[in-house]
């Protein structure tokens, strides 16, 4: 059952291991809550599907908490369990304490100078980043940065990294750990809201949350709309209305979620609005996420909408019409 909460992070996965084939996989692992419970879903994937790869297991010993070397100790411990490889690297407590302001930040570039010293283009670096970080960091660019675009949100793929539960609530996270009975690492520091990130977490975004449930989802829908860089013409030449249907081609669609769901979602809400068909807001946008996982995954639908209307998926191309 618990597994389940992260079917599609298992399906992006497999997808990404499938498409690069790489020489060496490396986890990146704290010992917090997302990394470990990252470290037992690898675990469970290429156990699952028999991919015959075993990971590394990548630690940043940082040396900035009395005990940053329980820490260590935890996850090579953790890596045994999952029968993975361990690398860790330790900085210096002199260097730890030079940094004196703005610890998060150097401690951030000691780990992405890490990573990039035992990762090579062929490979694949998994971390445990997830939806509630994604919208902690846009938060934050948006109340210190005058730049928008692609770096107002995580990345789900950049070079080797990939992050496979960005689309994943911290509290489903939570909940597979607790189904798990999983032992992770609480960093004290995380409570202190000196630090702008803490401060969103812990006062800001509970605040949105108690108002608007359904934010995160919303979150998602606008992102991928944002980082897509296709133009309303060149979607609009892509569909073809008919008396009693619809038809999307998706041939020159590149296959990533950004794209595709500005694309369907233009055609769906277009098509909507082309037969008079009614819906409620906010469910539609929930039903393009489920085609979008159904086109990648090579279903055939019907995947119904609103009004008994549905839509059809074919090889590269997508049709709407009354069931």
């Amino acid at each position: 059952m618990s597994w389940k909460l992260l079917k599609n992070s298992e399906s992006l996965l497999l997808r990404e291991i499938r498409k690069i084939s790489p020489e060496n996989v490396y986890i990146g692992v704290s010992g917090g809550l997302d990394s470990v419970v990252l470290g037992h879903f690898v675990h469970m994937v290429l156990k699952k599907h028999s991919l015959g790869i075993t990971p590394t297991v990548l630690h940043l010993n940082h040396s900035l908490r009395d005990n940053s070397d329980g820490d260590e100790l935890f996850v090579k411990k953790l890596s045994n369990v999952l029968r993975f490889n361990f690398l860790s690297h330790k900085v210096p407590k002199k260097i730890a304490e030079s940094w004196e302001s703005n610890t998060e930040h150097r401690a951030r570039l000691e780990r992405i100078k890490f990573f990039r010293e035992k990762c090579k283009t062929r490979d694949l670096l998994l971390l445990g980043h997830h939806l509630d970080d994604d919208i902690e960091w846009n938060l934050l660019q948006r109340f210190k940065s005058s730049n928008m675009g692609s770096s107002m949100y995580i990345p789900m793929k950049n070079e080797f990294t990939f992050r496979p539960f960005l689309e994943v609530p911290r509290s489903d996270l939570s909940e597979v750990s607790s189904i798990l009975g999983l032992t992770h690492i609480t960093d004290e520091s995380n409570l202190n809201n000196k630090f702008e990130r803490n401060f969103l977490r812990n006062e800001i975004v509970p605040l949105i949350d108690s108002r608007f449930s359904n934010f995160r989802e919303h979150f998602l829908f606008q992102k991928y709309q944002s980082l897509s860089l296709l133009s309303e013409t060149f979607i609009s030449k892509l569909i073809f209305n008919n008396q009693n249907f619809s038809t999307v081609y998706l041939a020159d669609v590149p296959k990533n979620k950004d794209d595709l769901f500005k694309v369907i979602n233009f055609w769906v809400n277009s098509s909507l609005r082309h037969y008079s068909v009614h819906s409620g807001r906010g469910k539609i946008s929930r039903q393009i996420i489920k085609i979008i996982e159904g086109y990648l995954n090579f279903k055939k639908g019907p995947l119904l909408l609103s009004g008994g209307w549905c839509v059809y998926i074919d090889t590269d191309c997508l049709h709407f019409m009354q069931k």
